[in-house]
């Protein structure tokens, strides 16, 4: 008895409170990761004269290499809030995640202006989809 109530569809309604969960991609990922080395810049270590081992830079940059070679791989996925409907088709969204970075645990926030049908039948949201979306590291 409703306008957004049908018999063979899937009701997308989302309001305010509802969960919704990220799927974290290399785009994302990376913005993340550089987030994380501007708030906590790794201090130089002093050579200790071994040749045959590689710098860390080197080490990370094959990671971030690795990670580009599959864009369509989901590395992690954040759980998050829808806080605010913008207007009818669009959804602001909140997460938090704790990840470990350089060996402390650190939390990131992550938030991101969606379009409402660009949910996923399961309540998840690829992280490819967002309009906008900005990242904090709160600790």
């Amino acid at each position: 008895s409703g306008k957004e109530n049908y018999l063979f569809t899937v009701n997308k309604s989302k309001t305010n409170g509802d969960i919704v969960l990220i799927n974290v991609f290399s785009k994302l990922k990376n913005e993340i990761t550089n987030e994380l080395k501007r708030v906590y810049p790794q201090r130089k270590k002093r050579p200790t004269g071994e040749k045959g081992k590689k710098p860390a830079s080197e080490k990370a940059d094959n990671e971030e290499t690795a990670a580009k070679d599959d864009p369509k791989k989901i590395h992690d996925r954040i759980s998050s809030v829808i806080v605010e409907e913008i207007n009818r088709d669009h959804l602001l969204v909140r997460g938090r995640k704790t990840v470990i970075y350089n060996g402390f645990k650190r939390a990131v926030e992550v938030q991101a202006l969606l379009i409402r049908r660009d949910i996923n039948d399961n309540d998840t949201i690829d992280s490819t989809k967002f309009l906008e979306s900005s990242i904090t590291i709160l600790r």
